[in-house]
C-alpha cells in the first residue's frame, strides 16, 4: 500500500499518546527499538536529544508505521522502523556550559551506533542545531535522486525551504518544521508614545522612522532606558536581515561560503546602521550586547524580531506584525529548524526514502508552522483536530505571510555556526571594534575551520 496523503490524514489523532523522552535512549519504547527477531528489514533513524517535542513526534511517526496505521503492510511485508536519539553531550558536559551541542559529537555519537550495528538510514536534525553542518558536509546521501523522481513528493513542501536545504544544486534534506520570522511590537510601548501600531506593509526605511519617532517621544518623557528596537538572543535580528536579501553563511546554488557576499555584507551594514546612523538601536558603548537582547524581555524595546516555532512562545502582551521588508526581496525568513534525510552511509537508501516519505509528513502535521503544504490548512483554520497547534487568531495571517513569502535559511543563532558568527562578527559590529568587511573576513575564516571541505 502506497503511502498517501489521504492515508495521513486519515489517521491523524489516532496515534498513542507518547511522554517526553529523557535524555537519553534508554526511555525509548520499545516499539521502536530494532527488533532482532524481525523478518522484514529494519530502517534505522537517528536524531539528537535536543528538541523534546520533535522528538515525540517523530516516536510518533514511527509508532504509528511499526503499528500499520500510516501502512497497514508496513510492518509486515515492507520493513519496520526503529529510532535511537543521539545524545548531544557526554555527561561531564563535552561542550562548554551554555554553549550548543556540536556537530563533531553528534556525528561520533552515529559511527558508535554503527560499531553496534545499528547504521544509520535515516537522520532527522532538530531545533535547527546541526542543519547548516549537516547540508554542506557529505553526511546526507542520495536524497537529490530520489526526489528528482520523485518530483510530486517533492512539490508539496514549501519552495523556500527545500531552497534552504539545497546545496551545490543537490537537495540534502526534506524540510519537516519551520519558524517564522515576524516582527514583534508591544502595544504599551507604542501607547505610552503615542505612536500608531505598525503597519502590514512597510521596509526598513519606513522602521528607521518609526523608530526615530519612538526615540524622540520616549526621551521627551524622560524613558532614557527605551529603545526602538532590541535585538534577541535566540531570534537574531541580524541572521533575520541576512535571510531577507538573499546572503547568509552559504551560498546553497554554488555550494560555497558568501558570509563576504554584496548581500551578506549590504544586510550586515543596514543592522549596523539601526546603532550607529539611525540611534534607535544600541550600541556597545551604551550597553553591552547580552543586556542589549534583554530590553525586549524588560519591555524597554518597543520591537524586536521574533521566530513563531512552536506553541504560544510570546508572551507578555506582545504582538506580531509582517515583517519590514527590503524593496524586491522577500518579506520575512523561515528559519529551516528539523529536516530528514538520508545518511551518506546508508547501504538501504530506497527504503529509507520511503520512510522519510512515511515520516515527514507526520511530523510536520503536529508541528505549528510545518514545511508540509497539506498541513498549512491547520495554520489557516485549526479546528478540534489540532487544538494543541492553535495559535491566536490575529498571528494566522502574519504567520501564513510569512510562509508565502519568506526566504529559508539556516543560520541560526543558539547553533555551533551560530556562536562562532557572535563571538567573531556581530559583537565586534556591535561593539563598534570591526566595520563590515573587516568582520564578515574574520568569520568566514573562523566557519570555514568548522565546516572543512567547504568552498571559501
Amino acid at each position: 500500500m502506497r503511502v498517501t496523503r489521504r492515508t495521513i490524514l486519515k489517521t491523524l489523532g489516532a496515534l498513542p499518546t507518547v511522554p517526553l523522552l529523557a535524555a537519553c535512549g534508554s526511555s525509548l519504547p520499545d516499539s521502536i527499538r530494532p527488533d532482532a527477531n524481525s523478518n522484514v528489514p529494519t530502517v534505522h533513524v537517528v536524531a539528537p536529544n535536543i528538541t523534546l517535542i520533535s522528538a515525540t513526534n517523530l516516536i510518533r511517526a514511527i509508532q504509528a508505521w511499526n503499528g500499520g496505521d500510516i501502512d497497514p503492510a508496513g510492518p509486515n511485508e515492507r520493513f519496520r522502523i526503529s529510532l535511537q536519539i543521539i545524545k548531544a553531550r557526554d555527561d561531564d558536559g563535552v561542550t562548554a556550559s551554555g554553549s550548543p551541542p556540536t556537530w563533531s559529537y553528534f556525528r561520533r555519537g552515529i559511527d558508535a551506533e554503527a560499531a553496534a550495528g545499528r547504521p544509520a538510514d535515516v537522520a532527522m536534525l532538530t531545533g535547527g542545531i546541526h542543519t547548516l553542518p549537516g547540508i554542506a558536509s557529505p553526511f546526507f546521501g542520495p536524497l537529490n535522486d530520489f526526489v528528482q523522481r520523485d518530483r510530486s513528493f517533492l512539490n508539496e513542501f514549501v519552495t523556500p525551504a527545500v531552497e534552504a536545504t539545497t546545496f551545490g544544486g543537490r537537495i540534502q534534506a526534506v524540510p519537516v518544521v519551520l519558524g517564522a520570522g515576524v516582527m514583534a511590537w508591544h502595544p504599551d510601548r507604542f501607547d505610552d508614545t503615542d505612536l500608531a501600531p505598525p503597519p502590514a506593509t512597510w521596509t526598513w526605511n519606513d522602521l528607521a522612522s518609526l523608530g526615530k519617532e519612538f526615540m524622540t517621544a520616549a526621551r521627551a518623557r524622560n524613558k532614557d532606558d527605551w529603545w526602538a528596537i532590541g535585538e534577541g538572543l535566540y531570534t537574531a535580528l541580524w541572521a533575520h536581515l541576512m535571510a531577507q536579501s538573499g546572503g547568509g553563511v552559504l551560498n546553497l546554488e554554488e555550494g560555497r561560503l558568501s558570509l563576504t557576499s554584496e548581500q551578506t555584507r549590504a544586510a550586515l551594514q543596514w543592522w549596523r546602521d539601526l546603532a550607529y546612523t539611525h540611534r534607535i538601536m544600541p550600541t556597545g558603548a551604551d550597553m553591552s550586547f547580552f543586556d542589549m537582547t534583554r530590553l525586549a524581555p524588560r519591555k524597554r524595546a518597543a520591537l524586536h524580531h521574533h521566530m513563531v516555532y512552536s506553541g504560544e512562545n510570546i508572551g507578555g502582551g506582545w504582538k506580531i506584525q509582517n515583517s519590514p521588508s527590503f524593496a524586491g526581496n522577500a518579506n520575512s525568513s523561515l528559519y529551516v529548524m528539523d529536516v530528514m534525510g538520508i545518511h551518506g552511509k546508508s547501504v538501504q537508501t530506497e527504503l529509507a526514502y520511503e520512510a522519510i516519505k512515511a515520516l515527514a509528513p507526520y511530523v510536520a502535521l503536529r508541528s505549528m508552522v510545518p514545511a508540509w503544504i497539506p498541513a498549512l490548512k491547520h495554520v489557516e483554520n485549526p479546528s478540534g483536530e489540532r487544538p494543541e497547534l492553535a495559535m491566536v487568531e490575529e498571528r494566522v495571517p502574519v504567520v501564513m505571510e510569512a510562509l508565502r513569502n519568506g526566504r529559508g535559511t539556516t543560520t541560526l543563532p543558539w547553533t555551533e555556526i551560530g556562536t562562532l558568527l557572535l563571538k567573531t562578527m556581530i559583537e565586534p559590529l556591535y561593539n563598534g571594534d570591526l566595520d563590515v568587511a573587516d568582520a564578515t573576513e574574520r568569520a568566514t575564516r573562523v566557519v570555514a575551520n568548522a565546516l572543512p571541505g567547504v568552498l571559501v
